[in-house]
């Protein structure tokens, strides 16, 4: 989304670092992208945690596409604060398009495609656009949100 600022601190690293450890192998040998899922509540560190991964694994050669599921919220993000704010039940999984998250997730791990457009949200301009992707040599997606263990892909 645009305006998320992200800032990358020492003691971020050592547990993006693990992950890194645990599955670098599988995904230098893969011959397909390779997608993870980071998912939790708010503020517990998922875009950080996905930061502090693209970060380590392009040190490692590996190109890393990050998706926020934030991008994918069926209101720009300004408007989705406020009906949330208006109502609690406005809250869950039926706010965000998941299908088309997963949808291009299959896409990418399928290589049907080399150029993806993704919805691309913009909390100030509360609007959201579209950006094209390019996949030319992406080895690895991370895709993080609070509902990104729900997808199949």
């Amino acid at each position: 989304m645009i305006g998320d600022k992200i800032t990358l601190l020492k003691e971020n690293l050592p547990p993006a670092q693990e992950i890194v450890d645990l599955i670098y192998n599988v995904i230098k040998f893969k011959n397909s992208p390779y997608v993870i899922s980071i998912a939790g509540e708010s503020g517990c560190g998922k875009s950080t945690l996905s930061a502090a991964l693209q970060f380590l694994f392009e040190q490692k050669s590996i190109t890393t596409l990050v998706f926020h599921m934030d991008d994918y919220f069926l209101l720009p993000a300004r408007s989705n604060h406020l009906a949330r704010e208006k109502d609690i039940n406005h809250v869950g999984v039926h706010e965000v398009n998941l299908d088309l998250l997963d949808q291009q997730l299959l896409e990418i791990k399928e290589q049907k495609k080399l150029i993806i457009s993704k919805p691309l949200s913009d909390y100030t301009k509360n609007e959201i656009t579209t950006e094209e992707i390019n996949l030319t040599n992406i080895r690895l997606v991370i895709v993080e949100g609070t509902y990104t263990s729900l997808l199949n892909n």
